[in-house]
């Protein structure tokens, strides 16, 4: 995963088709299919792949890489945006993100409880929908966007999150023996953390594609504009405006919004269709049946 994005994340300065750009992505998947083939004839396995295997681990799984790509990738990008295009100070950054924290810690101890009533495929519907809604929201930031506007987009995000997340491990915590759930959990754990750094990988190669394209048309009255490109990319708009003035600094401003949105776009679409497909494909389970919500008291004995 370490070689995929770092592959990737060459996207930035480099067209896709460079030997600088798919070697590493290229080498990364044929060490990863080297690891399956060994594990498949080792008799010291990293985990119990077969407990994996049991319905809904797999589908849990696919969600919280999904979920750990989005979240890490789309932050960082946004935390980039708001303060070399928005003028924020990394205080003012932090402030903004603080309603996902916020919202992530009210939310999460009714998550189980929402489950209960509704089962673990409505409940991740919902936590992964209102996640692509903040997604969507924080997609429609401008070169003019203020503080509370990204708050408020960001505390939707933490609402879905404490709502989604708590239920899907969850989920996947009831199908599996309790002497296993520490290997499974910590796999799991691994697998995030790991998804992660790919998402931030996956979602700056988005970003920078776009940025190019953007600037390419928005820059072109600039003079000298082709090699400003890289800094555009890497969004170093303050470098851009002591060096080059406000035009320059401002065109280039507006092509990193709309990089920066565009991958935000991309991954509100991504999350919204997981949500969909857990719908159905998570279903009822750890919904609580009526009678064990209010069981029946028992009948007095008869002298």
């Amino acid at each position: 995963m370490i070689l995929v994005a770092g592959g990737l994340s060459m996207l930035e300065t480099y067209k896709y088709y460079e030997p600088i750009v798919y070697v590493p992505v290229a080498a990364g998947f044929a060490v990863l299919l080297i690891m399956v083939l060994q594990q498949r004839h080792s008799l010291i396995k990293l985990t119990n792949w077969a407990s994996i295997k049991v319905a809904p681990i797999p589908a849990t799984l696919t969600i919280s890489v999904l979920l750990s790509m989005v979240l890490a990738g789309a932050m960082m990008q946004q935390m980039l945006l708001v303060q070399n295009v928005l003028g924020f100070t990394p205080m003012m950054a932090g402030i903004s993100s603080f309603g996902a924290s916020l919202m992530l810690v009210v939310f999460s101890p009714i998550s189980p409880r929402i489950m209960g009533r509704i089962g673990l495929g409505p409940t991740t519907c919902i936590g992964l929908g209102t996640v692509a809604i903040g997604l969507f929201g924080l997609h429609l930031t401008t070169t003019t966007t203020g503080l509370f506007q990204i708050i408020f987009w960001f505390a939707v995000m933490g609402v879905g999150i404490g709502v989604g997340m708590p239920a899907v491990s969850a989920g996947a915590m009831m199908a599996i023996p309790r002497e296993q759930m520490g290997t499974i959990a910590g796999f799991m754990a691994l697998i995030s953390s790991i998804s992660a750094v790919l998402g931030i990988a996956v979602i700056s190669a988005i970003s920078a594609v776009r940025v190019t394209s953007v600037w390419l048309v928005e820059g072109a009255q600039i003079s000298g504009f082709e090699s400003l490109t890289d800094e555009v990319v890497s969004g170093a708009i303050p470098e851009i405006l002591k060096s080059n003035g406000q035009e320059a600094a401002t065109a280039a401003g507006l092509a990193y919004t709309v990089g920066v949105t565009t991958a935000l776009m991309i991954a509100a679409v991504g999350v919204a269709i997981a949500a969909i497909v857990a719908f159905f494909l998570l279903g009822s389970r750890g919904k609580t049946s009526k009678s064990a919500e209010h069981p029946l008291a028992p009948e007095p004995e008869k002298p």
